[in-house]
């Protein structure tokens, strides 16, 4: 575990860091729930000698997420249903030793917070899924829109 011993961001796990080496190859994209995201996170698998990018969900408290992107969850229904489908965004830029990160907040049933280093861009997308009609009484399909990095997220986790 040689480059996690070398670990030198303050409150960056070294064992979190360590996972990496097992690793064969540079330049994978990983995925990362709750527990491990964030932008520190981020730069330290970046540093890493496999220079690994990172992409997945933070922890409510921030960790490196932009205040300015964080949405404020909603009570009211009538409030929730104005606010459904806000998107926030922004990419950081410019640390040299890391390449640019794209905050996003996206408000579905509540707002949800991601965190990418492995996008060029941020578009809905369109899916299709079969969902129960209780008038028709069978399953039909329904349209939804979805963020493409929350897609590929969820597609690889």
């Amino acid at each position: 575990m040689g480059s996690a011993k070398n670990c030198y961001w303050p409150n960056c796990d070294s064992r979190t860091v360590g996972i990496l080496d097992i690793l064969k190859d540079k330049g994978h994209q990983v995925g990362c729930d709750n527990l491990y995201m964030s932008a520190r996170f981020g730069k330290a698998s970046f540093n890493h000698e496999n220079k690994v990018l990172l992409h997945g969900v933070p922890r409510k408290g921030g960790r490196g997420f932009p205040t300015e992107i964080i949405q404020k969850e909603k009570t009211r229904p009538t409030e929730q249903m104005a606010v459904r489908g806000t998107l926030k965004a922004a990419v950081l830029k410019g640390d040299s030793d890391c390449p640019d990160l794209v905050p996003c907040s996206v408000y579905d049933a509540k707002p949800v917070n991601f965190l990418s280093m492995c996008t060029d861009s941020i578009q809905w997308v369109e899916k299709k899924r079969k969902v129960w009609d209780k008038s028709a009484k069978q399953m039909v399909g329904f349209h939804f829109l979805r963020l493409n990095i929350n897609d590929e997220y969820n597609k690889e986790m």
